[in-house]
């Protein structure tokens, strides 16, 4: 094996020595830090990529935030609601007379032809030579009467428990219910022994509206 001894003898060829030593070292410094990098870079896409592949691993709503952002629960629309185009109500609602004038519970019954009015000191005159009647209701919130006056448009014939043959007036009243706002016929009579001064028949329940009678104030009107 051949050996090479490099015999230094001047301060000249000892700076060459040097640089020849420096030269040696920086051209191998790029290989080592190029490995290094390349390593590194290695080492990145091995644990980045499962990292952005990674999807909620939780099972459970609570435990992850990101599905529990992505649930939105509406409120159920109470007000209003319909069937085949027709008003939902219940047996029991609310009902406005007269353009906001009396707002009052009413009994709503399937069972009678027309609507009734609990009508307190009813009273029959004449004017411009047709019959009216003046007639007043309870406010149950103030607990004060309301007066109302109406041209009587017939007369209905009310058979009574009895089989006496009771002679009622009926009139003509503008009536909101729920989003209905309609002028039907109610029979003023005396209902100051049940618990509703308003029934709503059949008269104004055809065609417009299906009764649930399991529910009450669904239209909730008041609100």
């Amino acid at each position: 094996m051949n050996h090479c001894i490099l015999s230094i003898k001047t301060p000249a060829q000892t700076m060459l020595l040097a640089a020849l030593l420096g030269l040696a070292a920086c051209q191998q410094q790029p290989t080592v830090v190029t490995e290094t990098a390349s390593v590194a870079a290695e080492s990145t896409v091995q644990h980045s990529a499962p990292v952005e592949a990674c999807e909620c691993p939780h099972t459970k709503e609570e435990s992850c935030p990101q599905l529990v952002a992505a649930v939105v629960v509406e409120p159920e629309q109470e007000k209003n609601r319909t069937v085949n185009d027709k008003l939902l109500v219940g047996r029991v609602e609310y009902v406005t007379l007269q353009a906001d004038q009396l707002t009052l519970k009413a009994k709503i019954d399937t069972g009678a032809k027309t609507s009734s009015l609990h009508a307190l000191d009813l009273t029959a005159f004449e004017r411009d030579g047709e019959k009216w009647v003046r007639f007043a209701m309870l406010d149950p919130k103030t607990d004060k009467k309301i007066s109302f006056e109406s041209r009587v448009v017939k007369e209905t014939k009310v058979k009574q428990q009895d089989a006496q043959t009771q002679l009622r007036p009926t009139v003509s009243m503008s009536i909101t219910f729920g989003t209905v706002e309609e002028q039907i016929n109610f029979t003023l009579t005396d209902r100051s022994g049940y618990l509703y001064q308003v029934l709503i028949g059949r008269n104004f329940l055809r065609d417009r509206a299906i009764v649930d009678v399991s529910h009450t104030f669904i239209t909730r009107s008041m609100e």
